[in-house]
């Protein structure tokens, strides 16, 4: 008999067949297979809260909550800097982010003097995603409902290729949940990724701070290679989180996050994340590990949605159609606090 479920809780049966003696091929305590469920559990209804107090500047509006403070740019659209208890949070705006550094799936047959032009790299180059300009488009901020909606658009050689629609909704505990809608053209091959980066300002860390999430793991998955990573709650170091591929790429991804706790932030939703010493762009143009130089801070990538990476074979389109971000609507959500 299980026990009672709490609201809003989540729970899983763990299931596992361990060989109990030692055999000519195993060891005792050998796991022979294992299987996870997820059980229902009562819905939860959120609880009320404030609004936050919005502050309207010839350059910005300011948020301040509890021991938050954001500024939203006027002419960016974005949240150019979050400080808790007077210290900084970012060294970038939080923005959109739709590409990732390339895979060796992704890259394909390619050569330096000579891509493949069916590879998922040559695609996105094609379609200009490695290279798209910003634009805002238009802000709509109520004070008095501590919210502010942001309307963006990313343009390819002067054409709209993709609309976002973020809505900050800020309340008075110091929290800002983010709703994210993006609308990708039909010319656009799929996405590598639906999400926002952050790049959060925390100086030099230790390589053994630690990183705690809710959500599969402990090693790296994707959307379509996750049967062995356990819906859990994990927690390894900071260096932990990078896998050293010979030739670097987009790495480290943990997908069906509840909750990603790092250096005193709070990140919930349902979202796939990774934190990384090394930006996208340096992974995308190092060819070796040794190429790779720690930056300040932590990046941390939040994908709504991230396309599969494949692995049939290393030479052809080989993500599964079902694992594509095709042209269409997206929506996702997180709260930072």
């Amino acid at each position: 008999t299980l026990p009672p479920f709490v609201a809003g809780s989540l729970a899983w049966l763990d299931l596992a067949i361990i060989q109990p003696q030692a055999t000519p091929w195993s060891v005792a305590g050998h796991e022979v297979a294992r299987q996870q469920f997820t059980l229902p559990t009562p819905l939860a209804l959120p609880a009320p809260t404030t609004a936050a107090t919005l502050t309207e500047q010839p350059d910005y509006w300011l948020v301040t909550a509890a021991n938050s403070q954001w500024q939203l740019d006027k002419q960016s659209g974005r949240i150019t800097s979050w400080r808790k208890g007077g210290e900084e949070q970012l060294l970038a705006p939080i923005r959109d982010h739709f590409y990732r550094a390339p895979l060796d799936n992704d890259i394909g047959t390619s050569e330096a003097d000579h891509a493949d032009p069916s590879a998922w790299i040559a695609r996105w180059q094609q379609a200009g995603l490695n290279d798209l300009t910003h634009r805002c488009l238009a802000i709509d901020a109520s004070p008095h409902l501590g919210h502010i909606q942001v309307s963006d658009c990313y343009l390819v050689a002067g054409e709209a290729r993709l609309l976002t629609r973020w809505q900050h909704q800020f309340s008075a505990d110091g929290a800002m949940l983010l709703t994210i809608a993006v609308t990708s053209a039909s010319v656009m091959p799929s996405l590598p990724r639906i999400g926002a980066s952050l790049w959060l300002a925390k100086g030099e860390w230790d390589p053994q701070q630690r990183v705690v999430w809710l959500g599969r793991g402990p090693h790296e998955n994707y959307p379509d290679r996750q049967l062995s990573a356990d819906l859990g709650r994990w927690q390894q170091p900071l260096a932990a989180m990078h896998t050293p591929y010979i030739y670097p790429t987009d790495n480290g991804l943990r997908c069906d996050t509840r909750q990603l706790q790092l250096a005193g932030i709070t990140i919930e939703g349902h979202f796939h994340f990774s934190v990384s010493r090394y930006s996208q762009p340096q992974l995308a143009k190092a060819r070796h590990q040794t190429d790779l130089t720690a930056e300040r801070g932590v990046h941390v990538c939040l994908d709504g949605f991230h396309m599969g990476v494949g692995g049939d074979d290393s030479w052809s389109q080989s993500v599964r159609p079902e694992y594509w971000l095709r042209p269409g609507h997206y929506s996702w959500h997180c709260v930072l606090r």
